[in-house]
């Protein structure tokens, strides 16, 4: 069997074992009642039509079985705060700085790097992240695993083009871990038609494909894309397609027939999980805790409906024979009865009090499943007026409780996404040419956020820092030596780095030491010039002989 026939059958085989199979019924129904817009059928059998929209009419209702948006609300609500807290498209979320220090003290190679971090962010805006990005934060917290595909706008050249992101339904995707449990293949499934393929891959000796573009050409078929490490991959900077570190070839999924061969210098797709089960390589998230409450509001909120449309509109119960035909219940309609006794309003005995108190409990249960308890300021009337401390303290409440559980963002997404744009950049001639001392020592760098997050992680380290200064300034009072202990250099060194103070605002060491050279010499003279005064006045003073 060939390399590339091996490559499409384990790609095959990864849409179908148990582990995959079991995990798309389940993101089924977490999806219908938490992620209505992308619902749909998440694993079909080979051949058949698959994706979000299989299985449905185009267009069609996916709420029929939703009677109380609180699911849907609290994954939108997690989402959105995810989103603005480690992505704002309003701030450079990321950072990228030398891990020489040497260099980060090199003025022309900071210049450089601060070009370079502004050039990403810049591309960023230009291109579709935001849109696609924000689509993805909604299937984190519900689906537990989010996957963004990255290129560049036009592949055909080797100058850079702009980004172009999409967000990957996960009716497409299967993927396989390494042994550091790391993701280095991910497979993707998904349909064109007849007339797509043949634009994307020119001409192809599939019968099937050929007959339907003739007769039939929206007519769709299964395509596989797969990407992982190829072996004997070339070092080079600029390598042919075939050549790169990551193969990607692409097949039609029904005969397994090679369409194209090429390749990625990285991992174009970009899979994230919110937590994993031992044993397990996609993600579980507040959707698939939450999803038994809210199945049991849904029906709790469609039983209440119900009991209140009979109490509203209360079913007429009549006698034999009491009245004369149907009763027409209309407002203003005249009924002729025989027996006034015999008719009556049907009384329902539902305790709407407790039906309400249940379903506000169970609201409660699933927002703080998707921590909104601490995310949301509460509302004026139960706290009363906050004061800008009290506001400030439950901010960093938030970000404490967002930090561990989207850690994973750092390591599958966030850094992932900067180190290839950083080096798609570098590769498409998009940023100035390199100083001679990066030519001659190399890039390797240092990728950190900026957000808000990011910043309350850091801010206890801060703050334990300010109050032992504090402190031994309170102790230098009574005894000076104690200000021995304090390295004031180093301490501002961390501080600059742990408030992400931007390098354009810092002085090299080499700016600094020339400062305190010059301000040495500077009070040496002064202190010349008063032993010179004294020593005048001292003269004038003495006796003459």
């Amino acid at each position: 069997m060939s390399v590339n026939k091996r490559i499409f059958v384990r790609a095959r085989d990864a849409f179908n074992n148990t582990e995959r199979t079991n995990m798309a019924n389940l993101w089924s129904e977490i999806a219908e009642f938490i992620l209505p817009n992308q619902s749909g059928i998440f694993e079909t059998a080979i051949g058949e039509t698959f994706g979000p929209e299989s299985g449905q009419t185009p267009g069609t209702k996916k709420t029929r079985r939703i009677y109380d948006s609180t699911g849907i609300q609290s994954n939108y609500d997690l989402g959105s705060s995810i989103h603005s807290t480690l992505t704002n498209p309003q701030i450079k979320w990321s950072r990228i700085r030398f891990k020489d220090d040497e260099l980060n003290n090199n003025d022309e190679a900071v210049a450089w790097l601060e070009i370079a971090n502004d050039t990403i962010h810049a591309a960023f805006n230009e291109s579709n992240f935001d849109t696609e990005v924000a689509r993805n934060y909604l299937a984190y917290p519900s689906l537990g695993t989010m996957v963004l595909f990255h290129e560049t706008l036009d592949d055909s050249t080797l100058a850079f083009s702009g980004f172009n992101f999409r967000s990957i339904h996960l009716s497409e995707i299967s993927f396989e871990e390494n042994h550091r449990g790391e993701v280095t293949r991910v497979y993707r499934r998904f349909p064109l038609t007849a007339e797509q393929v043949i634009q994307k891959f020119g001409k192809v000796q599939n019968r099937e494909i050929n007959d339907a573009l003739k007769s039939e050409p929206t007519k769709k078929f299964p395509i596989i894309h797969t990407t992982g490490p190829r072996d004997n991959a070339s070092q080079e900077f600029i390598a042919d397609p075939k050549d790169r570190p990551i193969f990607s070839n692409f097949y039609i999924y029904s005969t397994g027939e090679l369409l194209s061969e090429g390749g990625y210098y990285e991992l174009p797709y970009y899979i994230t999980r919110w937590s994993i089960m031992p044993g397990e390589v996609y993600g579980r998230a507040p959707g698939h805790i939450s999803i038994g409450d809210i199945r049991t509001l849904n029906k709790l909120k469609k039983l209440t409906l119900t009991g209140l449309a009979k109490a509203v509109n209360p079913p007429i119960l009549t006698q034999k024979r009491s009245a004369f035909g149907t009763l027409d219940l209309r407002p203003g309609k005249n009924n002729i009865v025989s027996d006034i006794d015999g008719i009556k309003e049907f009384r329902t005995d539902a305790r709407f009090d407790v039906s309400n108190l249940a379903v506000q409990e169970l609201q409660d249960q699933i927002k703080k499943v998707f921590f909104l308890d601490k995310l949301m300021l509460p509302p004026r009337t139960e706290t009363g007026e906050m004061t800008a401390f009290e506001v400030s303290q439950r901010l960093q409440q938030m970000q404490k409780v967002l930090g561990p559980v989207l850690g994973r963002l750092n390591s599958e997404f966030l850094g992932p996404l900067i180190t290839r744009s950083f080096r798609m950049l570098l590769r498409g001639a998009a940023l100035p040419q390199l100083p001679s001392v990066l030519q001659q020592r190399g890039l390797a760098v240092d990728i950190s956020f900026v957000n808000s997050l990011a910043q309350s992680q850091q801010l206890d380290e801060v703050n334990t820092i300010r109050d032992w200064v504090s402190s031994v300034g309170m102790l230098a009072q009574a005894n000076p030596e104690a200000l021995d202990y304090v390295n004031i250099d180093e301490i501002t060194k961390h501080l600059r780095k742990s408030m992400f103070v931007p390098e354009i605002a810092i002085r090299s060491d080499s700016e600094v030491e020339g400062i305190r050279q010059q301000r040495a010499q500077q009070q040496q003279m002064q202190q010349m010039l008063e032993s010179g005064q004294q020593a005048s006045e001292i003269a004038k003073n003495l006796p003459e002989e």
